[in-house]
């Protein structure tokens, strides 16, 4: 363009944006277009016809004005260039009875005001380079104490990061936060104790009146720019991540006045498993609709609108056995069609039996007994000690989980513990534990106690059968329908026993349908399993097999379930994998992945580099949203049960379960500053010039 005249109509045709400064300061320099254009326009004032030309004198009046003699209108310089008003910058003006009203009105426009500037300053000096020496001093000033308020908030955020770590309450019993305070927050003496360390934040704290770092609300700000960072921190690796799944779990806080949620999302960074905590959430309320909207709603967050990546969903907890796991799940799956319900398989039997124990009132009246007891010799020494006398083996602690273990051995142990209790009633000098030992023993006494606990006993080995196989190696769909098979017959052969059999035509009822549930839930817990049969085309003992004779069945199992995979593509891939022994020497299924990906192996075997990532993210237990739930115990203890900003727990629980990440990763006190800036309401200044 540059060996060309310079026309209105070749700039327009030009994206000046995207040009070269090079290229910008020549069009700069070539100046505007001056053509003598003929616009001329006729009008009547007074009766009298007149005609009115353009005169070349406004290219004089109006620096900026400049026309084309191709559309033959008057144009903006600056705005043709920055764009603006369509008029001025596109269309073009013609319009010489109104030529003065019209370009005065337009000289005065913001946008045309901007663009001239920016002509003007278009190729010269840095407006900062001409700042004067005095302003660059004040400029330099303003950077120093920037980067010293940075260091201080910086070191306050280690403080809270301290705190977080190691579940320690920022506040006590008193929620008196001043300085000379008897009994202050655990927060404050710890920057205290920091500043007697540190010479720079101890000056900071004794002469600066503005900004101390130890008031609630900075500890709530920080808190939640921590979190935020966190989260998207973890965004970025899920949109990086191929498959997400989703595990949720519930529990009553410390305070016994929420029924919350902890929601984990499981994916692959770098080839490895990682297990993310999200938060803890107070659904609406506990039925199927509520904790399906509250876990909905997160991962709308997390996915973005990406529904094909989530594959997989895991819940625990009373409230999702309470309103079905299926109606929960289902929910879900019609949000996102390849999130197929997997039951935890580490408490597969715990589970089930407790999902049974909520059928019916005499069978959830047993499980409140036994538990009471467990709980009553595991509370206090001295029951401990008399049972002790009576029986080699101890009762284990109540649990939510594995209450089914303390089934055999209460029942294994009946006699023994009737003593200890008949014993204890007559020895202790505690009226408390006379009146609960009392309770007890009638308890014990209870034929209807025994019946219930002889039927538990009798269904619980089945259950630990039938979980056993279920985790075997060589487990495929077909075992998996005959296992449940033989275990709904052999409960239903109960069922149809003198176990079931009792005098009460109402226990004799809720027993059956306790074994009609048990039958129901086993069918429903190990429904889909076509996960396990996609897992054994990796299983080394069968590869001989698979080369030989193929695997068409266990391929068929893994694109029914996962329909992002290509069936004959995969068959392919997986043929030329069998066939080659150099690809088997790994140990575990991440093992082998890095093998594919450090080989640049990944587009080769695309599909079968797809289906290894959902092994690997599918979540064979709930053991993570179970120990979020401890690390929620103790960071809302009942010294803070009154926490309940849900993003304030939410951060406490991020600084202390994810903590590797917290202080790990590179950059984080400065990204949390950056977002604390933001704040317009800060009195003190975070942000370099």
């Amino acid at each position: 363009m540059a060996q060309e005249k310079q026309t209105i109509t070749k700039l327009k045709e030009v994206k000046f944006s995207a040009l070269s400064l090079q290229e910008k300061v020549a069009i700069k320099r070539r100046g505007r277009p001056l053509p003598e254009v003929q616009i001329s326009q006729s009008g009547i004032s007074k009766n009298k016809k007149y005609i009115r030309s353009f005169n070349s004198e406004w290219y004089q009046k109006k620096k900026w004005l400049c026309g084309c003699e191709v559309t033959n209108a008057l144009f903006c310089f600056p705005c043709v260039l920055f764009g603006g008003d369509s008029t001025w910058s596109r269309d073009g003006f013609t319009n010489i009875n109104k030529m003065k009203e019209k370009t005065e009105k337009h000289e005065h426009s913001k946008k045309h005001i901007g663009n001239v500037v920016s002509l003007s300053l278009l190729g010269t000096v840095s407006s900062k380079a001409k700042l004067s020496e005095a302003h660059k001093l004040s400029v330099n000033e303003h950077n120093r104490k920037v980067a010293k308020n940075r260091e201080i908030l910086s070191k306050i955020i280690d403080c809270i990061k301290f705190c977080g770590n190691f579940d320690v309450p920022f506040r006590g019993r008193e929620l008196d936060e001043a300085g000379d305070s008897v009994n202050p927050c655990v927060f404050r003496t710890l920057i205290d104790f920091a500043s007697k360390l540190d010479p720079d934040l101890r000056n900071h704290l004794e002469t600066n009146a503005v900004f101390k770092g130890v008031p609630k609300g900075i500890q709530d700000d920080v808190l939640d720019c921590l979190l935020q960072v966190y989260y998207d921190h973890v965004k970025k690796e899920i949109e990086d991540a191929s498959f997400v799944a989703v595990m949720a779990g519930d529990a009553t806080d410390v305070s016994e006045r929420a029924q919350t949620i902890i929601i984990v999302l499981r994916y692959l960074v770098n080839e490895e498993i990682v297990e993310r905590f999200w938060g803890v959430f107070t659904p609406e309320d506990h039925t199927a609709d509520g904790l399906a909207k509250c876990i909905l709603a997160q991962l709308d967050l997390v996915l973005d609108g990406n529904s094909e990546k989530l594959i997989a969903q895991t819940f625990d907890g009373a409230s999702f056995v309470k309103c079905r796991k299926g109606d929960v799940q289902a929910k879900i799956k019609s949000v996102y069609n390849n999130a197929h319900f997997v039951h935890c398989y580490a408490h597969q039997v715990d589970l089930m039996l407790e999902d049974v124990a909520s059928v019916t009132r005499s069978s959830r009246l047993f499980i409140s007994n036994f538990s009471g007891m467990a709980a009553f010799f595991s509370r206090s020494p001295l029951p401990s000690s008399i049972l002790n006398k009576h029986m080699i083996s101890r009762i284990q602690p109540p649990s939510t989980t594995r209450w089914n273990f303390q089934v055999n051995s209460i029942y294994e142990n009946f006699e023994p513990i009737k003593n200890c209790i008949e014993e204890l009633q007559k020895t202790s000098n505690v009226s408390t534990t006379v009146a609960e030992a009392t309770g007890i023993l009638s308890t014990l006494n209870s034929e209807h106690f025994r019946f219930w606990l002889q039927l538990f006993q009798q269904i619980m080995p089945h259950a630990e059968v039938v979980h056993n196989q279920m985790q075997s190696r060589g487990i495929d769909e077909s075992k998996a329908r005959e296992y449940v098979a033989n275990f709904k017959s052999a409960i239903l052969e109960i069922k149809n026993s003198s176990s079931c059999k009792n005098p009460t035509q109402t226990i004799m009822a809720e027993a059956e349908e306790v074994c009609d549930c048990v039958c129901a839930d086993i069918a429903e817990r190990y429904s889909f399993t076509k996960h396990l049969v996609a897992a054994k085309l990796f299983n080394k003992e069968s590869f001989v097999h698979f080369k030989k004779k193929g695997a068409v069945e266990e391929i068929g199992a893994a694109t029914e379930a996962y329909p992002m995979i290509n069936k004959e593509r995969l068959e392919t891939e997986l043929n030329v994998f069998y066939s080659r022994s150099d690809m088997h020497r790994y140990g575990k299924l991440t093992d082998l992945l890095k093998l594919i990906v450090g080989n640049d192996l990944a587009d080769v075997l695309g599909e079968m580099t797809k289906l290894i990532k959902i092994l690997l993210t599918i979540p064979m237990a709930t053991s993570e949203p179970e120990r979020c739930f401890s690390t929620l115990k103790r960071v809302k203890t009942v010294f803070s049960s009154s926490m309940n900003q849900e993003e304030r727990l939410n951060a406490l629980s991020v600084i202390s379960i994810e903590k590797t990440f917290m202080n790990g990763a590179s950059g984080i006190n400065e990204k949390v500053i950056d977002l604390f800036a933001v704040n317009e309401n800060r009195r003190v200044d975070f942000v370099f010039k």
